[in-house]
């Protein structure tokens, strides 16, 4: 299908590519994107913060990040998933999101993946469910979201 390669760690270029598609969309899409543990604008102190990144690559060139946020007992919960804007609807996510699914349940003491996605943003949320993601909760405030899971075959 699609060249998608997942990597660990991101280079600098990257990072600023990155707080360039965040800041462009504003402080609500950073909130939702980061949770409200990174203020807007994001800044590159921010960004250095942030730990277990991995890059998204077509083709070798550079379209995303995506990060394991913490591992917990059997799980590990993932967020903070950008693709280029100028790249998304083309399946680059969903193949990318499986690569580094992939990658997770190699590890066979994890034995499923979380990820929390507010209820505004239908297509993520429709993209995690194409890829094996199940609402495991739902909360309802500050703001109404889902936590998903998925889990290894």
């Amino acid at each position: 299908m699609n060249d998608i390669t997942v990597t660990n760690g991101i280079s600098g270029k990257n990072k600023e590519r990155v707080i360039e598609w965040t800041n462009s969309r504003g402080a609500d899409f950073l909130a939702q994107w980061a949770g409200p543990k990174l203020a807007f604008p994001l800044t590159q102190e921010q960004f250095e913060q942030m730990e277990n990144l991995y890059s998204v690559f077509h083709d070798g060139a550079f379209i995303g990040m995506i990060q394991k946020i913490k591992t917990e007992n059997n799980n590990v919960h993932i967020g903070r998933f950008i693709i280029d804007p100028e790249q998304t609807g083309k399946g680059f996510g969903k193949e990318a999101l499986l690569q580094f699914m992939k990658t997770i349940f190699s590890d066979k003491n994890i034995h499923s993946i979380t990820l929390t996605v507010s209820d505004t943003n239908a297509h993520a949320k429709q993209l995690y469910e194409k890829v094996g993601f199940k609402i495991k909760e739902t909360v309802d405030a500050p703001a109404k979201k889902f936590i998903m899971i998925a889990f290894a075959n």
